[in-house]
């Protein structure tokens, strides 16, 4: 990749990071300001299997590291409030498929980002998730159970062959481990 081109990757990486923050400031400020959410409340958010598979895809080929959606979190800006995936297990296939059956309307995304991608092609991507998911339905040919793999391997990750670690904001290595005084001695 050429040095301009990624420099234009990080500007633009900062102007979606700044918009996203210029998007949620208000919201965020209006439910503080008139306590919108208790301790206790739980908002569902409609992330669904594939969902699950891309984002940890995404996470390991862009950003360089493998962090995972989970079903279910604490809120990292409004103490007390739980985030709930309820159809973290549904495929999204059925999910449209009910969708077509009750003749539902569903929001593509609350994302701006999203939503101008979809409409600039009419819906075929224009996106990093949408990449991956042609990436994924190209890899399924040859390995129909690869969305499967993936979806089970972040629930059977074994930290103790993992080179190394972040866990509540402590980085381990495996040399944690080993008693390096002893290696240095002998």
């Amino acid at each position: 990749m050429s040095r301009e081109l990624t420099q234009l990757k990080l500007i633009e990486r900062s102007i979606l990071k700044k918009y996203r923050k210029e998007l949620w400031r208000p919201f965020t400020y209006a439910v503080k300001r008139y306590e919108l959410i208790q301790p206790g409340d739980k908002i569902a958010l409609g992330h669904h299997f594939n969902d699950v598979v891309e984002m940890t895809v995404i996470g390991m080929f862009c950003g360089s590291q493998l962090q995972v959606v989970p079903p279910k979190l604490h809120s990292t800006n409004f103490e007390g409030m739980e985030l709930i995936r309820p159809l973290y297990c549904a495929h999204e296939e059925d999910i449209l498929a009910w969708k077509r059956y009750d003749e539902l309307e569903f929001i593509q995304c609350a994302c701006r980002f999203t939503e101008n991608c979809a409409m600039r092609d009419k819906g075929g991507g224009g996106s990093k998730r949408q990449e991956v998911k042609t990436l994924l339905k190209r890899l399924m040919r040859d390995s129909p159970n690869i969305e499967k793999s993936i979806f089970n391997s972040i629930h059977a990750v074994r930290l103790g062959t993992m080179v190394a670690h972040k866990h509540n904001g402590v980085f381990y290595t495996f040399l944690d481990g080993h008693n390096i005084n002893k290696i240095n001695n002998s």
